[in-house]
């Protein structure tokens, strides 16, 4: 086939080595002029708007921009057919196949679970734990991706957990997802996995299980169309972590009938608590401009008499922006009560729970925090930023502390409430606890989902 590529930046750089042999590049496009007229890999770099005039039997889109690029051509006439993403192009060329061991004479109920890259992050955790608690019920269960952390696909797989990954899995079509007819209850978690849902919602039943913020939606907006035409088919069921993850899909996509069905952790909470005379406060999570450590440290230096209090503030985890956390380094160096840790281990942050009194979730976007349930299930007071969608389940003052997102007097006024009233932290962290036996045990979440699905 031969192919225009549009896009000679990163996504072509970096994914190049993956195109079919069979194909044959006869021309690139470029809407930066100072690359257009130049040799990439032996061919020309034109314009768009000379499109026209190119061999082409495709025109392949390689950029993070595919969305803005696709509506430039419609624009200049090509037809929808003769476009498309380089992601679904590399799922149609992929030569992986899926199989699945299965006994026949086996009667247990199966479940699949489909989600996005494995690793120790809110859709992957949700997804294996949802797994553990239904094999616990005495189902057979599969969690299938494209990928993750090595470290921990091997935890869970000690722990039972079968997995299949195929690097594709996202974009998929039916011809090579027939394999999931084996089973009786499926799963597509997480909001980037939903081409595949709708795949598998023309030929079996589906639910959906959505997690995600608006920006998530943003870096989806290629299928868009797609996704609002098909989303109405009769064995697609949408369900949603929090009010907020249900109102971001509305809102992103098209008004219909979606369920919250919250997700469930393991009690594991530490039973040690910390008797120093400093009052440990804590952020955690990865180090990006999202999770506002910029603002957690500016909220800080608005404390009255910050040098003289007792209190320490800790910032754990791993670095995702580097260019943010220098900023978040330099300013943190520069304050003698905050500590940059690094990022934890699982069984070191359970350990880490003995040390720390109150966690803080400042997040621009959140639908429903993991930190902050986690926390609750630990007795530690929580300070949420109320565009989290832990805040619903929060009456600030009496289970945890609910601020103005982006206000940071708001939220130094309540960490200065909390060291002038250490003595009521133990009561409000035993509040919060109520928060997580009541909503997001892994019990709660087994009945539900046995219930509704």
């Amino acid at each position: 086939m031969k192919l225009v590529v549009f896009g000679t930046g990163r996504v072509y750089r970096e994914n190049k080595g993956k195109l079919d042999n069979a194909d044959e590049i006869t021309a690139f496009l470029d809407n930066d002029k100072k690359k257009q007229g130049k040799l990439l890999d032996g061919k020309m770099i034109f314009s768009p708007k000379e499109i026209k005039k190119l061999d082409y039997e495709n025109i392949l889109l390689m950029s993070d921009y595919a969305a803005e690029m696709k509506e430039q051509l419609l624009n200049l006439g090509c037809p929808m057919d003769m476009i498309s993403h380089y992601r679904e192009y590399f799922g149609e060329k992929s030569k992986e196949r899926i199989t699945v061991e299965w006994d026949e004479d086996e009667d247990i109920k199966s479940w699949l679970i489909i989600t996005s890259e494995l690793g120790y992050h809110g859709g992957a955790i949700v997804a294996v734990y949802a797994a553990e608690e239904l094999m616990k019920r005495g189902y057979r269960v599969v969690v299938a991706a494209p990928g993750g952390d090595a470290l921990f696909i091997n935890e869970f797989q000690k722990r039972g957990i079968e997995f299949i990954l195929n690097q594709n899995l996202p974009y998929l079509k039916w011809k090579k997802l027939n394999w999931v007819m084996n089973f009786q209850k499926i799963i597509v978690n997480t909001y980037p996995m939903i081409l595949c849902a709708l795949e598998i919602c023309l030929n079996h039943s589906v639910s959906l299980w959505l997690h995600e913020s608006d920006n998530i939606y943003w870096e989806m907006r290629y299928w868009e169309d797609r996704i609002q035409y098909c989303i109405s088919e009769k064995n697609l069921h949408i369900y949603a972590v929090s009010e907020t993850a249900k109102q971001n899909f509305i809102h992103n996509i098209i008004a219909c009938d979606i369920e919250v069905l919250p997700y469930g952790i393991p009690d594991s909470k530490s039973d040690g608590e910390n008797r120093e005379s400093f009052l440990k406060f804590a952020l955690i999570g990865s180090i990006h401009p999202i999770k506002q450590q910029v603002f957690f440290l500016q909220s800080i230096m608005k404390i009255n008499n910050i040098k003289n209090i007792q209190a320490e503030f800790y910032i754990i985890g791993k670095v995702a922006d580097k260019t943010y956390a220098e900023i978040v380094n330099r300013m943190a160096c520069g304050m003698e009560h905050v500590w940059m840790i690094g990022e934890l281990q699982r069984k070191e942050m359970e350990k880490m729970y003995h040390n720390i009194d109150v966690v803080i979730v400042p997040s621009v976007y959140e639908t429903m925090s993991l930190v902050a349930t986690e926390a609750m299930m630990n007795e530690k007071v929580c300070i949420v930023s109320d565009t989290t969608g832990i805040a619903q389940y929060i009456v600030s003052g009496e289970n945890g502390f609910v601020f103005q997102n982006g206000n940071e007097q708001n939220l130094a006024e309540k960490i200065a409430w909390c060291i002038d009233h250490r003595d009521q932290l133990k009561y409000i962290g035993k509040r919060g606890r109520e928060i997580y036996e009541n909503n997001f045990t892994l019990r709660k979440m087994g009945d539900q989902l046995e219930k509704l699905l």
